[in-house]
């Protein structure tokens, strides 16, 4: 090092002590305004390995935090929501694919009631049983294996959807299917190529549609089934699962609708004991 350069390396020693003492001093001085970042700023350059240390530390003690109270969330958080004028109380764990599969935890509800256009939930068939830790395995198989994800959602001012869509395939208007026998009291439109089946109740009552794959879209996955149903004036019911289950799609139906009334019975009986 030249003769030159020693005293500018020593004048920028002096200056980094002297600005770490000054925000350490600075730091103290802020605390009753708690203003910790200086505190930690003047330790890190001071003594970088125990702000390194104390940081590692500190996301560990964070990340376990979270995870406790996701624990706790899913044992006690209940999503209020109101669509068309209805309510809905649905506990946290019966929002699997939103909340861990998007989000990585269970979060903390809003106390208050939120008018929403949507609301999807996860449940396993057959007994439409939402997550709990011992099943976390049946939650992971890739495909839909024996999920249901379903979506209350309103109608879009067009109650007449189904009447619309059913004409379409029973006046011979759609172009890419033919009409087949009937299986499993559905109605079969068999789609030309890779179009996917069609299906309607025989029943003419049952507001139900439901769209299944020929093939899976990966090797090594169920083909899927889209469904769409009425549900109550002005709401309907929007799902998908394995077409393995294909043969149960009246008792699905019937099983989610009836999940759905107990949530709105849960609002109610909340509400009448003066909750939310």
């Amino acid at each position: 090092m030249s003769k030159k350069c020693a005293p500018l390396m020593a004048k920028r020693w002096i200056f980094g002590i002297a600005l770490a003492v000054l925000l350490f001093m600075v730091g103290i001085v802020s605390l009753a305004w708690w203003r910790p970042g200086y505190v930690f700023l003047a330790t890190a350059t001071l003594f970088p390995e125990f702000a390194a240390k104390w940081m590692v530390n500190w996301r560990e003690k964070m990340a376990n935090s979270m995870t406790e109270q996701s624990a706790k969330n899913l044992e006690s958080e209940v999503i209020r929501t109101e669509i068309e004028g209805r309510s809905y109380n649905v506990p946290i764990r019966y929002t699997y694919g939103q909340a861990i599969e998007k989000n990585g935890r269970w979060p903390t509800a809003k106390l208050e009631r939120v008018k929403v256009g949507a609301l999807t939930i996860s449940v396993l068939l057959p007994d439409m049983k939402p997550y709990y830790p011992e099943d976390d395995a049946r939650w992971r198989v890739k495909g839909h294996g024996d999920r249901v994800e379903v979506t209350i959602t309103n109608s879009l001012g067009k109650p007449d959807w189904f009447q619309r869509y059913r004409g379409k395939y029973f006046n011979g208007q759609d172009k890419y299917s033919t009409r087949q026998d009937e299986v499993y009291g559905l109605i079969l439109f068999a789609g030309h190529g890779y179009t996917s089946d069609t299906y309607f109740p025989a029943n003419d009552e049952i507001e139900l549609t439901m769209s299944c794959d020929k093939q899976p879209k990966s090797t090594g996955f169920s083909p899927s089934c889209s469904v769409k149903t009425n549900y109550l004036p002005g709401i309907a019911l929007r799902y998908y699962y394995s077409k393995d289950y294909l043969p149960r799609w009246q008792e699905i139906d019937v099983r989610l609708k009836a999940l759905f009334d107990q949530f709105e019975r849960s609002a109610h009986m909340v509400s009448n004991n003066g909750g939310k």
